[in-house]
């Protein structure tokens, strides 16, 4: 398994990958650098226990960000729209099964 070690500011979107003892490696900035940070962070993530109230939360921030219509562009809309989709599928599977929590 590889341990990935990085620095990001998000501000600046600046992406250093270092060793595990800090030195950098390589430096990237710009888009590159904030997708190279959210498959990252996508790596990391583990799954979690959601109930129908944090479902229905996350469903209905994604939605009004799908609404506005300065975000009707692009790479990122197609992964919200997705993600979305995703939630809603995970509700209804909550609500069919009659559970309290459903792992996403």
């Amino acid at each position: 398994m590889i341990t990935v070690n990085f620095e990001y500011n998000p501000q600046k979107m600046h992406l250093i990958l270092t060793t595990p003892k800090g030195k950098p490696v390589i430096s990237v900035t710009g888009q590159i650098a904030k997708v190279m940070y959210d498959r990252i962070n996508q790596k990391n993530k583990k799954p979690a226990d959601m109930t129908k109230k944090q479902l229905e939360t996350k469903v209905n921030d994604l939605n009004e960000w799908l609404m506005n219509p300065v975000n009707c562009k692009g790479k990122v809309y197609s992964e919200r729209e997705h993600n979305r989709n995703y939630y809603v599928s995970k509700l209804i599977e909550l609500e069919e099964s009659k559970l309290k929590t459903i792992r996403v």
